[in-house]
Formats: structure tokens, sequence, C-alpha cells
């Protein structure tokens, strides 16, 4: 009985072996066009999708006009008619932009060399909260004053403190004040001014650093190091993220009107959370589904067989694609769910019978 057990075995991995071979991965889907036809999708680095757009009938309405200023090697892509450069352009409902460093600096004699505040406004679109306002020094302190809601009259002013006695007690990675100081952007801000100070124009700092700075800046690209209390001098601007929306309407308003509606077919509609009281909406693909929600064909289905990364079949021949979905089964002979961490596949008794008998 143990070699006919032995037997059955070699046989099913025989089997599973030459079913493996007899298939090869294939090539993932092709990207979806991200662009209306006849479009531009580039301006030097940057990949811009619809909405927007460079020339006219290429962007959903002003809002989302990119300029291209082509005397920049290579080209810098601009909002609108705006001084913003833009760097990057989500389809979740965020641009990346450069904004810049405020900063002043003292002589050994605390004799103020230079100032440069910082101010950004983008009026139609937010300020992410996934920016922090961060402040860097060893004697400086600096405020944030911050507009949100519909006109001017609605502000606030917070601020953060950065003091050390040497560049020796800072630590690598730490906003905690010593030498860094961090603090979060409320929701809805559409609107900052930076303003700097010092409490004794560096003359009580042993060290190199005598300059101080304070921006706001995307979280996740800038790590603080010690070094940045010399070195930050040579940076004039840092990554920012803003958040978009469609529109001034709700989904359920917008949705109404199909000719001005912006989420296209196999899409979903959905308020972000910004905080923003002009309201808007995003559009999103339907699971199972991929491309570009704002252009006129919408989101196409995903075929998750042609890429193992987006199936989890136990073989590849036992992956069917359906609309917004897949499934799997087992080669002939075999029986479960197929799927890798389910039940997988397992040979018939019929066939352990017949192994037997042979």
């Amino acid at each position: 009985m143990a070699s006919v057990h032995h037997f059955h075995v070699l046989l099913v991995h025989l089997s599973t072996l030459a079913f493996l071979l007899s298939v090869a991965p294939t090539a993932t889907q092709a990207t979806s066009a991200m662009v209306k036809s006849g479009c531009a999708d580039r301006c030097g680095n940057l990949r811009i999708p619809y909405p927007f757009g460079m020339t006219k009938d290429c962007y959903l309405d002003e809002d989302f006009l990119i300029t291209c200023n082509q005397s920049f090697n290579p080209p810098i892509a601009f909002l609108g008619t705006s001084n913003i450069d833009v760097t990057k352009i989500s389809l979740q409902g965020q641009l990346q932009v450069w904004q810049f460093v405020g900063q002043n600096c003292y002589d050994r004699n605390g004799k103020e060399l230079s100032y440069n505040g910082a101010t950004f406004d983008i009026f139609k679109l937010t300020i992410s909260t996934e920016n922090k306002f961060t402040v860097i020094g060893c004697d400086t302190y600096a405020y944030l004053t911050f507009y949100k809601g519909d006109g001017l009259s609605k502000f606030s002013t917070t601020g953060c403190m950065a003091i050390c006695d040497s560049l020796n007690s800072v630590a690598d990675g730490s906003c905690s004040g010593v030498g860094c100081c961090q603090t979060s952007i409320p929701k809805g801000v559409w609107s900052i001014e930076i303003e700097l100070h010092s409490y004794n124009n560096y003359t009580n700092v042993s060290g190199s650093n005598h300059c101080g700075y304070a921006f706001v800046a995307e979280q996740s690209e800038f790590k603080f190091t010690p070094t940045y209390l010399r070195k930050l001098q040579n940076k004039s601007v840092l990554p920012m993220v803003v958040d978009w929306t469609v529109g001034n309407e709700t989904c359920e308003v917008a949705e109404k009107n199909s000719a001005t509606f912006a989420c296209k077919d196999n899409t979903k509609c959905y308020k972000p959370d910004t905080g923003n009281t002009t309201s808007g909406y995003r559009c999103g693909c339907l699971e199972g589904y991929e491309g570009n929600p704002y252009l006129t064909n919408g989101c196409q289905d995903i075929d998750e067989c042609q890429d193992p990364r987006l199936n989890n079949c136990k073989f590849e021949k036992g992956c069917h694609n359906t609309i917004g979905n897949y499934t799997c089964s087992c080669p002939e002979g075999y029986h479960g769910d197929g799927r890798k961490g389910g039940e997988g596949c397992t040979a018939n008794q019929s066939l352990v019978i017949k192994v037997a008998l042979g």
C-alpha cells in the first residue's frame, strides 16, 4: 500500500507540474487613455490627465487649465494663469505643487541679513491635510495665518517654535520642538501667510546655525535631519499637496444633469473629506474597473486573469474573467475553489481509485 500511496503523490505532482508548464504569464493590460483624443498629455516631466488640459476642448473647464511654459528646459506646467508650479496630478483629487520656504538669517552680531516670508493663495482648491506646517532653527518661532471658507473674514493663526542650544542637541527625524517643530493643517484652508521671528537673533546659539525656516510641505516628502539647520538655506521651494474637486455641487445634485455630470460609465461619485465649504465632488472607477472616470468612455473592466498579480487563482488557466470581477477553477480531475489561501485544488476520489487499481 505504501508504494501505491507514493505513486499517487507522484502522479498528483506530475499532473500539477504539467498544468503549470502548459501556460506562460501574459503581458499586463495596456495603460488606458488618460486624455481626450487629439490632446497632448505632457508638459515637460508632468503627465496631464483629463479633466486637466492645456488647450481649449482638452480640459473640463477653466479651473482645470494647465499652462505649459516652453521657455524653460524642461518646460514647466503652471495652474491656470497663476505662478503655481504643478509637479504631479492625481485623479484621486490631488495636485503636487512647489511652495516657497520662508526664512530669515542673521550675522554673528545678531543683525538681520535677509528675510523672506511665504504666502500661498489657491481659491477654489484647498491645501491638503497631508501637509504639515514646519519650523526649523535653533532660535526661531513662526506664525501661520490661514484662511478658510468663502472669504477673507474667516481666518485663524497658529504657530510653532524651534529652539536648541547647539546642533548636537538636535535628534534626527524628530520635530518635537528641539531644532524642528511641526503642527497640522486644518481642513478647508485655501490661503496661508507665514511670518518668521527670532527671540535673540541667534546671538545665544553655539554652532553654525544662524537662519530660521518655516514652510508648509507634504509630510511624506520631508524628513527632518539636523543637516537642514545648515543646508536648508539652499532650498527655496518644497513640495506641497492641494486638493481639487469638480464643480460646486454635491453628487446628488450634479448627477441630475447628465449633460454636465463629470462621472462617466462604470464610475462612482463621492464627496471628498476636504472641509471645503464649496462642496464639489470627485469621480472614481468602480471596483474591478480601471481608466479615467472623467473621460467619455469612462472606466473599463479589468481582466484580472491577464496579470497574475491581480488574481489569487492557483492555476492561470483556471482564472476566468467576469464583468468587474473574476472566478477561479481547478483542472480536470480536481475539485475546490482554485484559490491560493483558500481550498485550492484537491484530486478527485475517482482519480485516487484509478491510480490504486493501476
